[in-house]
Protein backbone atom coordinates (compact mmCIF):
# COMPACT_ATOMS: atom_id res chain seq x y z
CA UNK A 1 0.00 0.00 0.00
CA UNK A 2 1.30 3.38 -0.84
CA UNK A 3 1.56 6.43 1.16
CA UNK A 4 -1.79 8.36 -0.03
CA UNK A 5 -3.88 4.91 -0.07
CA UNK A 6 -2.85 3.71 3.45
CA UNK A 7 -3.49 7.25 4.96
CA UNK A 8 -7.09 7.41 3.53
CA UNK A 9 -7.39 3.61 4.95
CA UNK A 10 -6.31 4.64 8.40
CA UNK A 11 -8.47 7.74 8.07
CA UNK A 12 -11.36 5.87 7.40
CA UNK A 13 -10.82 3.30 10.79
CA UNK A 14 -10.51 6.26 12.45
CA UNK A 15 -14.09 7.62 11.23
CA UNK A 16 -15.54 4.18 11.22
CA UNK A 17 -14.29 4.16 15.14
CA UNK A 18 -16.10 7.15 16.06
CA UNK A 19 -19.57 5.86 14.31
CA UNK A 20 -19.11 2.45 16.64
CA UNK A 21 -18.37 4.09 19.81
CA UNK A 22 -21.20 6.78 19.30
CA UNK A 23 -23.71 5.13 17.60
CA UNK A 24 -24.57 8.02 15.47
CA UNK A 25 -23.44 9.39 12.53
CA UNK A 26 -24.24 12.67 12.68
CA UNK A 27 -22.49 12.76 16.01
CA UNK A 28 -19.50 10.95 14.70
CA UNK A 29 -19.14 13.93 11.60
CA UNK A 30 -19.82 16.49 14.31
CA UNK A 31 -16.62 15.54 16.77
CA UNK A 32 -14.61 14.69 13.85
CA UNK A 33 -15.27 17.82 12.25
CA UNK A 34 -16.31 16.70 8.84
CA UNK A 35 -19.12 16.92 6.37
CA UNK A 36 -22.22 13.94 6.73
CA UNK A 37 -21.50 13.06 3.49
CA UNK A 38 -17.42 12.75 3.89
CA UNK A 39 -18.05 10.42 6.34
CA UNK A 40 -20.74 8.29 4.18
CA UNK A 41 -18.35 7.72 1.11
CA UNK A 42 -15.50 7.65 3.65
CA UNK A 43 -17.28 4.71 4.96
CA UNK A 44 -18.60 3.26 2.01
CA UNK A 45 -15.23 2.84 0.56
CA UNK A 46 -13.82 1.10 3.64
CA UNK A 47 -16.86 -1.38 2.87
CA UNK A 48 -15.83 -1.47 -0.52
CA UNK A 49 -12.55 -1.87 0.14
CA UNK A 50 -13.17 -4.82 2.73
CA UNK A 51 -16.15 -6.38 0.44
CA UNK A 52 -18.29 -6.62 3.74
CA UNK A 53 -20.86 -4.12 5.13
CA UNK A 54 -19.21 -3.43 8.48
CA UNK A 55 -22.15 -1.08 9.47
CA UNK A 56 -26.24 -1.75 9.41
CA UNK A 57 -27.48 1.51 8.53
CA UNK A 58 -31.31 1.90 9.28
CA UNK A 59 -33.35 5.14 9.01
CA UNK A 60 -33.13 5.19 12.60
CA UNK A 61 -29.82 3.62 13.47
CA UNK A 62 -26.30 2.17 13.28
CA UNK A 63 -25.46 -0.56 14.17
Amino acid sequence: MNGPVLAHSLRSIVYFVAVAKSGSSTVADEELGISKSALGKSIAKLEQQRSTKILHRTTRKLS
